[in-house]
């Protein structure tokens, strides 16, 4: 998976012409997404099961003798 694509695109559509989206809102515990434009109108969104499931994070493993490798080696260009 490509993180500097889109998973997914949706078209927002408004009933009212001349309306401009201003805030994207995410629900941290549900899979939910509001969408509020300047006349006051929200609209809601509820994520497919394909884009709930979390992308798995490498942790990197911290080595004092790589680090201090890289280190000296900084310097000694």
């Amino acid at each position: 998976m490509n993180r500097q694509q889109p998973t997914s695109s949706y078209t927002v559509y408004s009933s009212k012409k001349n309306t401009n989206l201003t805030s994207v809102q995410f629900n941290p515990v549900k899979p939910v997404i509001i969408i509020g434009d300047d006349k006051g109108s929200v609209i809601s969104f509820k994520l497919s099961p394909n884009l709930r499931s979390s992308l798995k994070v490498r942790v990197p493993v911290f080595s004092p003798e790589l680090w201090n490798k890289n280190f000296n080696i900084m310097f000694l260009d």
